[in-house]
């Protein structure tokens, strides 16, 4: 095979068969899902008043989203070591969009300025995030033949 093809973005683009790379791939997304959910949940727990205050929930809130966060990081690295790396993947690509969904939400009809860019930037990461592990997972599956 020649270079490696980019997609506009100038990500590199596997080419169908090559499962082993999309499989790389999805686990190393999975690892840094799951160190960055532990590390933002602690830190947002650490937190928890001043960012309570910035998206106007209360803090017991706040703290049990973190602690969330932290469990979320804690499974999603364990399944990451997983044999079935697919499985993960996917249930990662629905928590990833669905938690999106629900920050896009709160930073159009809750907080603060600050905490509305927050919740926002914090939205377009796992939007982000979902969109290269479904990626990976479409490539992983090798070509389609018609039969």
């Amino acid at each position: 095979m020649g270079g490696t093809a980019k997609d506009p973005s100038g990500d590199a683009i596997l080419a169908p068969g090559e499962p082993e790379r999309a499989e790389q791939e999805a686990r190393r997304l999975l690892g840094l899902e799951a160190a960055g959910s532990i590390l933002l949940g602690a830190v947002v727990l650490g937190a928890a008043r001043p960012v309570g205050r910035q998206v106007r929930l209360p803090a017991w809130l706040v703290r049990v989203a973190s602690l969330g966060a932290v469990g979320w990081g804690a499974g999603v690295g364990v399944s990451s070591l997983a044999e079935d790396w697919q499985a993960p993947t996917r249930r990662v690509v629905i928590g990833n969009a669905g938690t999106a969904a629900v920050l896009t939400g709160l930073a159009l009809v809750r907080g603060r300025l600050a905490g509305r860019a927050g919740s926002a930037a914090l939205a377009a990461g796992l939007g982000g995030l979902a969109y290269r592990q479904a990626r990976s997972l479409a490539e992983g599956q090798g070509p389609v033949v018609a039969g």
